[in-house]
């Protein structure tokens, strides 16, 4: 059921719905996620794979942050949202800057997994940004069914928090316009009218 707070008027009041797909999605690919460090989690390093002697095989910590942190970051974010726009509570404002931090949050996520597990291998071990661990595992979550779902996944949530980035700036444009428009219409009911002004004697 939308909201019928008047900040997020006609077709924007079903934009904080986005949210409801967005929350699904990120269970699943979070799920994905979560597929990836309990596969990999202890699981010596391939030496032949990294750049540098010496790395060491990446603890839980490691692996759930490479994995899981935009994911998780959206599970908590989502349901923010749906309840703030339900309540009637949700301005456009704290929804553009929010929607925009996780969208960026997004975008560095899929910048590593896209760097570190689609570009040809040759690619990825050249790249600084992309972590030792993940190239000497990347062979083997390649075969795994969770890599391709959640990168999968993650994009779409990528495009539906850019579309609620978009609405949200949308709702905060109108709002000020709208406001503007009242302070106009209040400032002509201060002029007096001419059955108000008083004769000369």
């Amino acid at each position: 059921m939308a909201s019928q707070d008047p900040r997020w008027s006609g077709v924007l009041r079903f934009a904080p719905l986005l949210m409801v797909p967005m929350l699904v999605l990120s269970i699943v690919t979070l799920a994905c996620s979560i597929a990836y460090v309990r596969t990999f989690d202890g699981r010596p390093l391939d030496e032949n794979r990294v750049r540098y002697r010496g790395v060491k095989p990446p603890t839980t910590a490691m692996l759930a942050f490479y994995g899981c942190t935009a994911p998780f970051l959206t599970l908590l974010y989502a349901p923010s949202i749906l309840f703030l726009h339900l309540r009637s509570l949700l301005s456009p404002l704290v929804a553009l800057l929010t929607s925009l931090l996780v969208w960026l949050g997004w975008t560095t996520q899929l910048a590593f997994w896209t760097n570190c597990e689609e570009v040809s291998e040759d690619m990825s071990g050249q790249q600084p940004s992309c972590p030792q661990y993940a190239l000497s595992l990347r062979r083997d979550f390649e075969s795994l069914p969770a890599r391709k779902v959640r990168f999968a996944l993650g994009w779409v949530i990528w495009a539906g928090l850019l579309i609620f980035v978009a609405a949200s700036a949308a709702a905060l444009f109108k709002g000020k316009r709208s406001s503007k428009h009242e302070r106009k219409m209040s400032k002509m009911e201060d002029y007096p009218t001419h059955s108000e002004v008083e004769p000369l004697p």
